[in-house]
């Protein structure tokens, strides 16, 4: 039990530090535990009381978390409305998903959950991109089957560890006018205030 829980954990720190993603390699000791408590049965009752009372307070919190969910999982609301307002530049991928369907697409941005056509969203991938020639770069998207970018330039700006790599790359590819073209700048809301910019661009090929 130590020996698997401590490899899921080790594994998931260090390729996805969220914490979600590790409660599987927990489950073994939890029911490790379990079996601990009923073979100590006078403290049996105890712990039930104790597990009982666990389980109302973390359903209620978690059901005060999701309450803003309730009215589209219900059908009260729009799915486009919902994710319009929860999920940061949802606007760019709503565009792609209505003119950019007909390619695969490179985002920057890691949610391309929402995109409904071929995605490349690997921007680790891309730091090592940004060290190739020019050439290079184009011959990459080219043999990837990329036709449209989605480039959250905010984002960028604010992401210390994409700036300094990314951001020269992908300004290079704006002021290509030979190699690709705008198709739409978007200003799309945030959620705490203030607009955000995304760019889509059309890659022409090599």
């Amino acid at each position: 039990l130590g020996a698997f829980s401590g490899a899921g954990l080790l594994a998931f720190f260090t390729f996805q530090r969220f914490a979600r993603y590790m409660l599987p390699f927990f489950l073994p000791l939890m029911v490790a535990a379990a079996v601990a408590a009923e073979t100590i049965r006078p403290l049996r009752r105890p712990i039930q009381v104790l597990l009982l009372i666990t389980f109302a307070y973390g359903l209620a919190l978690h059901a005060g978390a999701v309450h803003f969910k309730v009215p589209v999982v219900l059908g009260m609301q729009p799915a486009e409305d919902y994710l319009t307002a929860r999920v940061e530049r949802y606007g760019a991928f709503a565009w792609a998903n209505r003119y950019c369907m007909d390619g695969k697409v490179l985002t920057i941005d890691q949610r391309s959950y929402y995109l409904n056509m071929p995605a490349f969203q690997n921007h680790w991938a891309m730091l090592r991109l940004a060290q190739l020639d020019y050439d290079s770069q184009l011959a990459w998207l080219a043999a990837q089957d990329i036709r449209y970018l989605i480039l959250p330039l905010d984002y960028l700006q604010e992401s210390p560890a994409l700036r300094g790599a990314l951001r020269p790359l992908l300004q290079h590819w704006r002021e290509d006018g030979t190699h690709f073209q705008t198709l739409q700048a978007l200003s799309l809301p945030r959620r705490d205030g203030g607009l955000e910019r995304v760019e889509i661009l059309e890659f022409l090929g090599p």
